[in-house]
């Protein structure tokens, strides 16, 4: 990012070793008891990490960002000395970015969340049950937290200043690293759920870095999801991803 400082708070310690201490961090990785622990919890969730926070990025430059835009709270010391930060926080309320573009200024979440209360539960149903109608919530339950969340035309630290401010959502995206068989239950348990959740006015995207079978694609196309896959460094979908934001922002 340009001229701005990465900091990760809160339950992103983790990937701030793999960063800062790689060390420390392929110790804590194998200090987890099982191996599916460290494949799952350990891996596969930094592996997803470091792909939305490359994805952040190629959206930052498709917009032509030329600065940082400090905070409110980062124009006065001790932050006013320091550079810009750029905030990464798994459900925090503080915006990861808010970028200086030729397009106006835009403010850009990472894992959002309006409220740490708000869940989506898996596979919930509706159920007869002795002639009454009965919602079924079985066990285990999902943060409602897209991946990146943009907004044009504001300057927003935190989410609080967003939803006090009555502005839209232009760009949601969620992104999967991983091959689609590891996240194919999260279509109807997050990524469609998303579109009806936050109503955002501009375009809702899911980006892959791995192929995703054509009836899911249309699935996700039928409600709202445009669907770009093989995003990657180097990959065919680069260019695709460039195009679409270009085209929710003009």
């Amino acid at each position: 990012m340009i001229g701005g400082e990465l900091r990760f708070m809160g339950h992103a310690s983790r990937l701030s070793e793999f960063f800062n201490i790689p060390r420390i961090y392929y110790f804590t990785e194998l200090s987890i008891p099982s191996d599916a622990g460290r494949i799952r919890g350990g891996i596969k969730t930094t592996m997803s990490l470091i792909y939305e926070n490359w994805i952040a990025t190629k959206v930052a430059e498709t917009l032509s960002t030329r600065s940082l835009i400090r905070r409110s709270w980062e124009a006065n010391e001790p932050f006013i000395s320091r550079p810009v930060t750029v905030w990464f926080e798994q459900g925090g309320g503080t915006s990861f970015t808010i970028l200086n573009t030729p397009h106006g200024d835009f403010t850009m979440w990472l894992e959002f969340q309006v409220d740490p209360a708000i869940h989506v539960f898996l596979d919930a149903n509706i159920v007869l049950e002795n002639g009454k109608l009965r919602f079924v919530r079985p066990p285990g339950r999902r943060a409602v937290r897209p991946d990146i969340v943009v907004v044009r035309g504001g300057r927003f630290d935190g989410v609080n200043d967003l939803v006090k401010s009555g502005s839209g959502i232009d760009l949601l995206i969620e992104c999967k690293a991983l091959p689609y068989e590891v996240w194919e239950r999260d279509i109807d348990g997050q990524v469609i759920p998303y579109v009806r959740q936050f109503r955002p006015g501009g375009k809702v995207m899911l980006i892959t870095r791995h192929a995703v079978p054509n009836n899911v694609k249309v699935k996700l196309s039928n409600n709202g999801v445009e669907v770009i896959e093989d995003v990657r460094p180097g990959g065919k979908g680069v260019s695709k991803l460039v195009n679409a934001i270009n085209s929710a922002i003009t």
